[in-house]
């Protein structure tokens, strides 16, 4: 990040801490969430809507002999 942005960064820091009018806050507060929801701001996410079953669907592929024997017959089905 280029040091003038970590300046500025630094400024609005400063200047939000020392933020005590309650409706500054709340309107910033509205702003940041407004971002946050047009993905103009994104935070990391740490959790996941969908369960990761990655475990249980490879217990349910196919063995590597029998991928073998597959590939092989395909191969030799090609003209």
């Amino acid at each position: 990040m280029h040091e003038k942005s970590l300046h500025q960064k630094q400024e609005i820091l400063n200047w939000l801490l020392s933020l005590e009018d309650e409706v500054m806050i709340s309107k910033i507060d509205e702003f940041r969430k407004e971002m946050l929801s047009h993905h103009i701001v994104s935070e990391s996410q740490t959790e996941f809507n969908v369960k990761d079953d990655f475990d249980e669907r490879f217990a349910k592929g196919i063995p590597h002999e029998e991928m073998k024997k597959r590939t092989a017959e395909y191969i030799n089905s090609l003209p």
